[in-house]
């Protein structure tokens, strides 16, 4: 189909546009647009017979691939492998905005790990933020919705860098962190927002590159990395009074003291874990829980190229996904059941984590120019992914295409970490400029 323009004809393809968006509906009959059109064009199509002012940017998903348009229709289509004859049929969708600048705060070292996914309990709109620094120290944030960020304290956690912190999402409110000096440390905040150190988890050999932590009943239970090649399980019952926690051979009783005329418990040592799996051959450096569905699964990903599942009931490797680069970084989809991984060679790889044995990478991320060092997935939209890299970037991904949505530079060196906070309307990222940044979305 071709339409004559100044005496040259254009190459044609009917389009029927659908949307659940009653207020942008135009007429689901097919319309010739030229196939040079990519989402802008598209866009400005049904702005045009809407008559919208403003104008709207859309989104365009081909229905039959369930893939966005993020390139010219004829681009498209000759990469699906789809026919300009056929009447193609877009859903559309107006754009998710670009994430804007909110808040920014400067530290005296690297952030090298964060955790903003837990909600606060006295407050609707309110996210903790935690962030581990390579001078050592933990530090514990409250952000609003508005993204005004504070820092409520800053305690010396570990000898060298703390290199991985993890909050637990529900119950009481604990955080892990892991540091080059080998240790496990697990932290209460108490109703005035203080750190205090409840338990110090001995075992690893070499430094603790990650952690990920959850409540089970009165029990933390931490799993954590690093490059002792190590999985390592620790549980700690921090309800726990005059008793014995079962983690190794070496562990100490944990008693109760008064301080200023209150119960306070003493310090918990453990001095080797509940279990460490060792099927890694290299730095293990990701860890994440597979989530209420899976309460009992665990993923790593290691410097050893593999991606492995665990039973931490059994205390076994489930399932083995190869790769051929170094994993730096894991996140799990609990509604999607997918994993997505940062790796050395500025590529991020989705994985389906119900696979069993090996299994080839469904999807390849492929814009970042260095090192992938951090990714999460949005819990409130399937396809939503943020990464940060070496190369100063973050860039936001819808993985219905592999051009990211949006690619922002909100550091000055490397970008080193990135989470989502409780409500997935914005994104904390650290990096080696010293500096919490945060963006907000607004859906």
């Amino acid at each position: 189909m071709e339409e004559e323009e100044d005496g040259k004809s254009e190459p044609l393809v009917r389009i029927q546009f659908l949307t659940d968006h009653e207020r942008y509906k135009v007429t689901e009959t097919s319309i010739a647009v030229p196939i040079r059109l990519a989402r802008r064009g598209l866009s400005e199509v049904i702005n045009h017979l809407l008559s919208l002012d403003p104008p709207v940017p859309f989104d365009f998903l081909h229905l039959d691939t369930q893939k966005l348009v993020r390139n010219s229709l004829e681009k498209f289509l000759a990469a699906e492998e789809i026919s300009r004859e056929n009447v193609v049929k877009l859903k559309y969708a107006p754009s998710l905005p670009e994430p804007e600048s909110k808040a920014s705060e400067t530290t005296d070292d690297w952030i090298g790990s964060v955790d903003s996914k837990r909600k606060c309990d006295s407050a609707e709109d309110l996210s903790y933020v935690v962030t581990g620094c390579y001078d050592g120290t933990l530090q514990l944030h409250s952000l609003d919705g508005n993204g005004k960020l504070i820092n409520l304290e800053t305690v010396s956690a570990h000898r060298g860098s703390t290199k991985c912190v993890s909050q637990c999402i529900v119950g009481n409110h604990f955080i892990a962190s892991g540091g080059s000096d080998g240790q496990v440390k697990i932290w209460s905040v108490d109703n005035n927002k203080s750190l205090g150190l409840r338990a110090q988890c001995i075992g690893h050999r070499n430094k603790v590159e990650t952690v990920s932590a959850v409540n089970v009943g009165s029990h933390v239970v931490v799993a954590s990395g690093g490059w002792d090649r190590s999985v390592c399980l620790w549980k700690v019952n921090m309800e726990s009074s005059d008793s014995t926690e079962e983690n190794g051979s070496d562990s100490k009783t944990v008693k109760k003291r008064k301080v200023s005329g209150e119960t306070q418990a003493k310090l918990i040592k453990l001095e080797g874990p509940s279990c460490a799996m060792n099927e890694h051959t290299d730095n293990v450096s990701a860890i994440v829980w597979g989530g209420e569905r899976n309460p009992v699964t665990l993923y790593s990903g290691s410097w050893d190229h593999s991606l492995r599942s665990w039973d931490v009931t059994r205390e076994c490797c489930t399932a083995t996904l190869n790769g051929n680069k170094v994993v730096t970084s894991l996140s799990f989809s609990e509604s999607s059941q997918m994993l997505a991984s940062g790796h050395a060679d500025n590529t991020v790889r989705l994985w389906d984590a119900r696979a069993h044995g090996d299994s080839i990478v469904k999807f390849e991320l492929t814009s970042h120019k260095k090192w992938v060092s951090d990714l999460a997935w949005s819990k409130t939209n399937d396809h939503l992914l943020v990464s940060v890299s070496h190369d100063n970037t973050m860039k936001l991904w819808d993985i219905r295409a592999k051009i990211p949505l949006y690619s922002l530079t909100p550091h000055t060196s490397k970008a080193l970490c990135v989470d989502w906070n409780h409500s997935c309307k914005q994104i904390v990222s650290g990096g080696a400029d010293s500096k919490l940044e945060v963006h907000t979305l607004d859906s």
